[in-house]
């Protein structure tokens, strides 16, 4: 009997497309029953035969009186999260009859939080998808596009008022003849999404059985999230991204794809080049984008005087893509360097297509990293640092075309065929097998502080760190004295906040992610293992172990890599750019909402506050300070759970 699979993902036409899930549906065996539920856009309807879709209408028609709705629309959505809210109603009312054996989904930000809630309800496992991540852009936004607009009731208000209203970036602008606010940008709309988008997405890492990724870049960041985390690269279809040379009587270098603002894809390499090569005949660089991307393009190549170069063509449908790179010359894949501030892994499945049907690749500008990599694994062409690299490839595909009447990439076959969508099939079928046969396995959940160690690792950490720190000293014999605790314990109590935690983690501010880690590592093998609870080790089992601690993850992560836990749900750090804040996402109070997406398990805790997990646990060992008499209130009379006690030989301090 075929398991069945539910897909949650973006809408299936342009600009998004959803090439990846699209070609996933099409190349999944009969091992799988496929349902898809994703926005309806416009009038587009989909069909894959080896699948039912459940199109969910969130915008209306932009026409009349569905221009006003749909602006209304997209307003509740950015502030009030509304499209989110509404789909999972709609998942909970389309599916209320039906079990999945996993939840797969592929999303930016939409649906994040559906699929994290969804899985949480139906208790069913959640795979992550994330193709795309904030972090990639650094600093970068797309380009300046306007608002979603009401036409001539907008053109009217902007009229009286003298203001001009538009989205810069991620920046909201307000302009006008009369009045001009410093600088013009409002930055609290979009601040306030990205936090949401990044809470929500963080949440949803955390929560999922596995998660799958584009690139080794991204790997390596969402690993940090979740370790089940999976590279499956972006690909091309086989059977529609195949070779095939084609004569034409034009030499074009063409580009298909979104445009976004020149720090993430800069093609100044290519205008640069281009200004300096002597006139090619018959030569034109093909511009299939979208209006603004256009607008961009044009503008930066009458800067470097080859615009008469430039030809300019509307979005293509997914199937009329293979068509164009056949008949192209060169197949042009923008990028920029990775740095420190971004971009970083960025795979564009344009690169894939041209792989499949062996054209030369033209990646300006190289970003040094993931892209750069596979081109030149492949062989499929160049990555380029220079104008005159650029100059002299596009010279010497000129001189094959003109010879051929076509140009042809000889690519590294065997590595190729690693990038086929049905290789990426295979690869996905893989995790949700695996994924479906975790979830059925029995774990054990473990503390740390207390229950592994004698030892308050947060604050015993932050002492092995701060403790010539006058600052650091100071704040902690605050809070020893009796006003200090009774001020902490009253926030605690009242607010769930811990005052105290929360100061003493500002002082990591400043502090790198590799430097903690190895000062994290440092403090294990002289703190922490000389305070190791004997008993507790003892009955700690080899395998399919998930830490569930209050701890910062950074100690969190440094004893799960010494024990060989599966899964690590710890408080968080948050970092820019790889940078400590300071500040912390605390789990102490969350514990069981953390791990929802685990039904059988057993725990090692010494904490009152897990008191729920272990009721629900199939076997629990207590770690107790006298304090016995308490736990026996809480959990004593579960007839359910196997309980083992383990009396401390040391006091809590």
């Amino acid at each position: 009997m075929p398991k069945r699979l539910l897909i949650l993902c973006d809408a299936f036409v342009p600009p998004m497309y959803g090439t990846r899930m699209r070609n996933l549906i099409r190349n999944l065996s009969d091992e799988w029953q496929v349902d898809v539920a994703c926005e309806q856009v416009r009038e587009h309807e989909y069909s894959i035969p080896t699948a039912t879709f459940h199109p969910f209408t969130y915008y209306p028609e932009k026409k009349g009186i569905g221009r006003i709705v749909w602006y209304f629309q997209w307003l509740r959505d950015k502030l009030l999260h509304r499209k989110e809210k509404q789909f999972l109603h709609f998942l909970i009312r389309e599916f209320r009859n039906t079990k999945f054996d996993l939840i797969l989904a592929s999303a930016y930000t939409f649906p994040l939080y559906s699929a994290r809630e969804f899985s949480r309800l139906t208790k069913t496992p959640l795979v992550l998808d994330l193709r795309d991540v904030f972090e990639q852009m650094g600093t970068s936004h797309y380009f300046a596009s306007p608002m979603p607009r009401l036409t001539k009731l907008t053109r009217l208000f902007e009229a009286v008022s003298g203001f001009r209203f538009q989205v810069s970036g991620s920046r909201f602008q307000v302009s006008g003849s009369k009045f001009q606010v410093s600088g013009g940008r409002f930055q609290v709309f979009s601040n306030h999404y990205a936090e949401y988008v990044l809470r929500e997405r963080n949440k949803a890492l955390e929560q999922a059985a596995a998660v799958t990724t584009v690139s080794t870049w991204h790997k390596e960041l969402l690993s940090r999230y979740n370790t089940n985390t999976y590279l499956v690269y972006n690909g091309y279809d086989e059977q529609t991204f195949a070779p095939k040379d084609i004569r034409a009587e034009h030499f074009s270098i063409t580009y298909t794809g979104r445009m976004y603002e020149q720090s993430l894809r800069d093609p100044a390499l290519l205008f640069q080049a281009l200004s300096h090569m002597p006139s090619l005949p018959s030569l034109s660089v093909d511009w299939y984008t979208d209006e603004a991307g256009k607008a961009a393009v044009s503008a930066m190549a009458e800067q470097y005087g080859v615009g008469q170069l430039m030809r300019y063509h509307d979005y293509v449908a997914p199937d009329k893509v293979c068509d164009i790179l056949h008949k192209s010359s060169i197949i042009l894949v923008l990028t920029n360097k990775a740095t420190a501030d971004g971009p970083h892994g960025i795979m564009t499945t344009k690169f894939f297509e041209a792989l499949g049907s062996e054209k030369p690749v033209l990646c300006v500008r190289s970003d040094e990293e993931c892209l750069a990599q596979v081109i030149k694994d492949t062989n499929a062409g160049l990555a380029a640092t220079t104008a005159e690299q650029v100059e002299q490839f596009i010279s010497d595909k000129y001189a094959q075309w003109r010879e051929k009447g076509f140009t042809h990439q000889q690519v590294n076959h065997e590595q190729k065929s690693l990038f086929s969508r049905q290789k990426q099939a295979e690869q996905f079928a893989e995790i949700f097998r695996n994924t479906i046969c975790r979830s059925q396995t029995r774990y054990t959940l473990t503390d740390i502080c207390w229950t592994l160690f004698s030892s308050n690792t947060t604050f015993d950490f932050l002492d092995f760190l701060f403790s010539s720190d006058a600052s650091y000293r100071r704040l902690r014999r605050l809070f020893k004295t009796r006003a200090g605790k009774y001020a902490n314990l009253i926030l605690y109590k009242l607010f769930r906040y811990d005052m105290h935690r929360r100061l003493a983690a500002r002082h990591l501010k400043g502090m790198t992610r590799t430097e903690l880690e190895q000062k994290a590592e440092q403090f294990y093998q002289s703190y922490l293992l000389p305070r190791k609870i004997e008993d507790v080790w003892r009955v700690l089992p080899k395998e399919n172990i998930v830490i569930a601690s209050g701890t910062l993850d950074v100690i969190a992560n440094t004893v799960a890599k010494h024990i060989g836990a599966n899964k690590v749900y710890a408080s968080r750090l948050q970092y820019e750019n790889d940078v400590c804040t300071g500040t912390l996402s605390d789990i102490l109070l969350t514990k069981h909402l953390q791990i929802a997406d685990i039904e059988h398990f057993d725990i090692i805790t010494d904490n009152l506050t897990d008191a729920e997990l272990v009721n629900k646990s199939e076997k629990a060992t207590i770690v107790t300070y006298d304090n016995l008499s308490r736990w026996e209130k809480r959990v004593g009379n579960n007839p359910s759970t196997e309980i083992t006690y383990i009396e401390a030989e040391t006091d809590r301090y």
